[in-house]
């Protein structure tokens, strides 16, 4: 980096000074040329303090049009004429992704590098993304070309609770090959569809029916129902998927529907590659399925009847649907305090107190979503019991729990509705329930102040903190880590009294806190502290090292 001015000369905002650097590849370390380097330069100035001055300050300056560079053979780039208001850099290349993206590191800024007059030479790193290929093959081993599909699932989490994310559609070639590009590291499965005989099932030898039938990569077995396999950084998976051939029984039965509704026969997989007879404008319906569990839906949650129901070794007959229009319900939520005072949006305080709730649904396979979103921020005065009921949430059929995400040193010591005690079980919502309001009552919490050390020299850190004896037995945060300062200190408020398992990671997790499994790896690297409402308790952390990918 040259630098236009000595830096015994006063900065203004004509300086200008320019801004070096490489791009690599992140897994190889290799320089990237043909990379695209953008710089973004911010309108923010520093003003000499003025204040007896008879007129206002100079508006700062507009920001400048982003700049681009492409990199040459040896990855490197170069900005001259940057002016001394600063800004960032950024790098991108077909094929790659920034690494934040999958690997965000506490001291990492996911709006690119940040640059000023004291920058030295800038590392741009690129992680070449992963690809999955393959074809798809009948059961006499011929590649099909036409009218088979496939699905990816890729295993994330939302607040600490397991969730499955669309990965995306592939491409196909004129030869049947499947396609799927630019895709981040992590846990996938997929699911492939066959064509499907709308003519009706062949017959085997015996006359019985039989078809293709979907198949899932990993295969389930009993000790792992819902198996992924992992997609390493750069990887380019080659992943050819058989169909098999299976006997297939005849289920029949009757959907009775307000209105005409169009409807499918959807497997444990989320495949729905089944032979189905019957349409919206008719009630009786036939479909041919092999044995497993399946589900009848529209794609909305409105249908009523046997779900999941089982196909064993026999035809079915006589299953009886209903569907009915959707409504979804709308539950006040009510919070009362038990702290004697909280400050309030009214106080004169730079923050006021908040609670937002969220209604996590638990779906097939162990999975979330969230459905229920609190209309608007909770406010709270802390004056004890009276309730105020400032916000509601809107839910459809289903079985939930609750998240609860609080601003202050409070924490949510009961959520209730009616006899239920989330605490104790979920809250099962049927269709034409008119639930008891949802109360919250909170109490105050227990606050930890620590510092993360690496080799003895504070560093950023994500912290976080897992309850093991929580009374009740529920944690309802929303389970979020916390970001340490450049001294390592770090603050964490709002938890409920018992204990916690509280560990410092370099990179952000995505971690699933109620599988005993994924958190057995941050047992030994972590400490087990018990907190208490109302008192402080500090804290010294040691980074570690998140594991290794099988």
């Amino acid at each position: 980096m040259q630098e236009s001015a000595s830096t015994n000369t006063p900065e203004t905002t004509d300086t200008r000074y320019g801004v070096t650097g490489r791009v690599v590849d992140h897994l190889t370390g290799n320089p990237l040329s043909g990379a695209t380097v953008r710089l973004a330069v911010g309108g923010m100035v520093m003003v000499s303090n003025c204040a007896g001055c008879d007129s206002p300050p100079s508006p700062p300056p507009e920001p400048e049009t982003p700049r681009e560079v492409i990199t040459g053979k040896d990855g490197s780039f170069a900005f001259d004429s940057v002016p001394a208001t600063g800004g960032s850099v950024t790098a991108s290349k077909p094929g790659y992704m920034d690494i934040w993206r999958f690997r965000r590191r506490a001291s990492d800024q996911p709006g690119g590098s940040l640059i000023s007059n004291q920058t030295g030479p800038v590392i741009l790193r690129l992680a070449p993304a992963a690809s999955i290929s393959g074809i798809l093959i009948d059961h006499n081993g011929t590649p099909i070309t036409k009218n088979a599909d496939i699905t990816l699932w890729r295993l994330a989490d939302w607040a600490g609770w397991p969730r499955l994310e669309y990965g995306g559609f592939p491409e196909f070639a004129a030869d049947g090959t499947y396609h799927f590009h630019d895709l981040l590291p992590g846990h996938y499965y997929l699911v492939a569809d066959p064509p499907i005989n709308r003519e009706g099932p062949a017959r085997n030898e015996a006359r019985r029916a039989v078809g293709e039938v979907p198949v899932r990569y990993p295969a389930p077995t009993s000790q792992r129902p819902n198996p992924f396999f992992t997609l390493h950084e750069g990887e380019q998976a080659h992943l050819n998927l058989h169909f098999p051939q299976r006997t297939l029984h005849r289920v029949t039965g009757t959907v009775n529907a307000s209105q005409p509704y169009s409807y499918d026969i959807v497997d444990a997989n989320g495949s729905k590659a089944y032979l189905l007879k019957g349409s919206a404008f008719e009630k009786p319906f036939e479909a041919w399925l092999p044995k497993g569990s399946y589900r009848l839906t529209t794609g909305r949650e409105d249908v009523t009847g046997p779900l999941p129901f089982e196909v064993a070794g026999s035809d079915l007959a006589g299953m009886l649907f209903s569907i009915a229009a959707p409504e979804r319900i709308e539950i006040p939520v009510e919070i009362s305090s038990l702290v004697p005072h909280v400050p309030t949006c009214l106080d004169p305080t730079p923050v006021c107190g908040f609670v937002d709730v969220a209604l996590v649904r638990f779906l097939p396979g162990g999975y979330v979503e969230v459905v229920g979103q609190s209309t608007q921020a909770g406010r709270f005065d802390g004056t004890p019991p009276q309730p105020q009921p400032t916000q509601s949430v809107s839910l459809i059929p289903g079985t939930y729990t609750a998240a609860v995400a609080v601003t202050l040193n409070v924490y949510a010591k009961s959520v209730v509705s009616g006899s239920t005690d989330l605490a104790v079980e979920p809250l099962t919502i049927r269709a034409g329930d008119s639930p008891e309001p949802i109360h919250i009552v909170l109490a105050e919490g227990a606050i930890v102040d620590g510092v993360v050390h690496r080799h003895g020299k504070p560093v950023n850190a994500w912290v976080y903190a897992v309850a093991e004896d929580i009374e009740p037995k529920s944690d309802f945060r929303e389970f979020q880590p916390v970001l340490s300062d450049e001294d390592g200190k770090f603050h964490m408020q709002g938890l409920a009294p018992g204990s916690y398992l509280f560990f410092a990671s370099d990179i952000e997790l995505s971690l699933n806190v109620h599988d005993s499994a994924e958190t057995a790896h941050w047992r030994s690297r972590g400490k087990i502290l018990r907190v208490e409402p109302g008192k402080t308790t500090d804290l010294v952390l040691v980074v570690a090292e998140p594991p290794e990918e099988p």
